[in-house]
C-alpha cells in the first residue's frame, strides 16, 4: 500500500542476525510516518541449529556462509499485500511471521518447530499467489532437523510441506512458470519403489511430483553450495555457484551460471578467459539491467582487503564481459566528463545493487590513498557514463572498521530507500 516495511537490529553482530533486538517498522517516507510495529528477540547462534560436531567441518563452514548471505533483514516478501518474514518472539524461536502493516495484524503464521526450537525460514518467494519458503522442523526426539520446501497461503492450516530435503533449500527464484532453488534431496526414479539423491539446482511447479532436480552435481566436480543470488533475465535463470572447497583452498573456481531449466542448458557463463573470469569468492548481488547482468566478485584471499570489482556481462556479445571501475570527479554529477583519475578496486561491495531509472545504484567502499570512500554509488548509464561515481560518501578514521556503505537499496514510489551510517 505504498509503504516501506523493514527490519532493524540493535546490538546485532556486524554482517549477521545473531543476538540483539529486532524491530519491524513501517514507513511512508516521512519522519512522522516511520513507526515501529513490533519488537522481536534476536536469532540464536548457528551452533544451536546445526551443532558443529554433527556435520563435516567444511559443510558447517559452507552453511555458515550461506546463512550470512541470507540475512533476515533481506527476507521480506510481499504476497498480495501481506508481508512475510522470519522472526523470533522469544517464545517460539525463529518462525514464519506475516504483517498487514499494522501492529495488530503482525502475527506468527505457524510454529513449525515446537516451543523455542527454530524452524529458520531463510529463503522465500512469491509463486502462484502463495508464499514458498524453506524451513526445518526441529524436535528433541527427531535428532537431526527435518528440512524441506514449504507453501503457505497465510494461515496455519494452509502452511504445508511440498517436499522434504536433507538441508534447507535456498535461493528461491521464479522464472516463468517454475520456481528454481538449490537443494539436496531424494527424487523418484522410473521404479516407483526406488529413489535417487541429487544435490544442485532444482525446479518446482508447486506440486510434490513436479519438484525435480535440474542439474545434479558430483560432489567432486559440482558446486558445493546451492546456487546463490539468483535472478532472471531474458527468460533464463542466472545464479552464482562454486566448485567444491574453493572457499577454503582459494582455487578460483566460483562463477556465474545460467540455466534454461534443463541439465544441458545449465552451465557456467563465465568459467575462464576468453569467456570471462573465475573467482575465489562467489559472485554476489546479480542484477539485470537492459539485457545485461551486473554483479560483484572478489579475486583472491591472498590480499587484505581482497580487491573486488563490478562486472558487466552481455550474453548477446561473444566474450561479453567488462569491468566497471570506480571513478572520482571531484563534484557530482561530472560536468565535463574529464576527471581526476580512477580509484582503486572496491574493498567492500559493490553490494545491494539496484536498477533504477536506467542506472545502476549500489553501496560500496573504494580504497583511496589510505582512506575508504564509502557510501552510495551510481553508474549513470542514462547520462552516457560507464564508470561508477560516489553520490554520497563517509570518511571513517584511518583503516578501521566499520565501513558504512549504503545497504538494502529498495526502490519505492520513484525514490530509492537505503540504510546508511556515519
Amino acid at each position: 500500500n505504498g509503504n516501506l516495511m523493514f527490519m532493524t537490529c540493535e546490538g546485532c553482530e556486524w554482517g549477521g542476525p545473531m543476538g540483539g533486538v529486532h524491530r519491524l517498522w513501517k514507513s511512508n517516507g516521512t519522519l512522522p510516518g516511520t513507526v515501529p510495529l513490533k519488537t522481536f528477540a534476536g536469532w540464536p547462534q548457528l551452533d544451536i541449529f546445526f551443532p558443529p560436531d554433527s556435520m563435516d567441518p567444511d559443510d558447517y563452514y559452507m552453511l555458515g556462509q550461506v546463512l550470512k548471505y541470507l540475512m533476515p533483514f533481506r527476507e521480506m516478501v510481499n504476497v498480495n499485500g501481506m508481508f512475510y518474514f522470519p522472526a523470533n518472539d522469544g517464545v517460539h524461536g525463529v518462525e514464519l511471521w506475516k504483517s498487514d502493516g499494522t501492529a495488530a495484524g503482525t502475527l506468527m503464521v505457524k510454529d513449525l518447530s515446537p516451543g523455542i526450537l527454530p524452524s529458520m525460514p531463510i529463503s522465500m518467494a512469491k509463486f502462484n499467489d502463495a508464499l514458498y519458503f524453506s524451513a526445518c522442523q526441529l524436535d528433541e526426539e527427531m535428532g537431526e532437523p527435518q528440512c524441506g520446501l514449504w507453501r503457505s497461503y497465510g494461515t496455519e492450516l494452509t502452511t504445508t510441506l511440498i517436499r522434504p530435503f536433507f538441508l534447507p533449500p535456498i535461493s528461491l527464484q521464479v522464472v516463468g512458470t517454475n520456481l528454481y532453488f538449490g537443494g539436496c534431496g531424494e527424487y523418484p526414479t522410473p521404479d516407483p519403489e526406488d529413489y535417487d539423491e541429487a544435490c544442485g539446482l532444482w525446479l518446482s511447479n508447486g506440486t510434490p511430483e513436479g519438484t525435480l532436480p535440474v542439474y545434479s552435481v558430483d560432489p567432486d566436480y559440482g558446486f558445493p553450495l546451492p546456487p546463490l543470488f539468483p535472478t532472471t533475465m531474458n527468460g533464463m535463470l542466472y545464479f552464482s555457484a562454486c566448485w567444491p572447497h574453493s572457499f577454503l583452498e582459494d582455487s578460483g573456481t566460483c562463477a556465474v551460471w545460467q540455466s534454461n531449466g534443463t541439465a544441458m542448458g545449465t552451465h557456467p557463463v563465465m568459467p575462464s578467459s576468453p569467456y570471462g573470469p573465475a573467482f575465489s569468492y562467489p559472485p554476489t548481488f546479480l542484477t539485470p539491467l537492459d539485457g545485461r547482468l551486473y554483479f560483484n566478485a572478489c579475486d583472491s584471499y591472498d590480499t587484505t582487503p581482497a580487491p573486488c570489482y563490478l562486472y558487466e556481462f552481455d550474453p548477446a556479445i561473444p566474450w561479453g564481459w567488462n569491468t566497471i571501475w570506480p571513478a572520482w570527479y571531484g563534484d557530482w554529477p561530472p560536468e565535463d566528463g574529464y576527471g581526476m583519475g580512477f580509484l582503486s578496486p572496491f574493498v567492500f561491495g559493490p553490494s545491494w545493487m539496484t536498477a533504477f531509472g536506467g542506472d545502476l545504484f549500489f553501496g560500496g567502499c573504494s580504497w583511496d590513498g589510505g582512506l575508504y570512500d564509502c557510501g552510495l554509488w551510481q553508474v549513470p548509464f542514462s547520462k552516457g557514463y560507464y564508470d561508477a561515481y560516489p553520490i554520497d560518501y563517509k570518511w571513517p578514521s584511518g583503516y578501521e572498521l566499520p565501513f558504512w556503505p549504503a545497504y538494502q537499496l529498495t526502490p519505492l514510489n520513484g525514490r530509492i530507500y537505503f540504510g546508511a551510517g556515519s
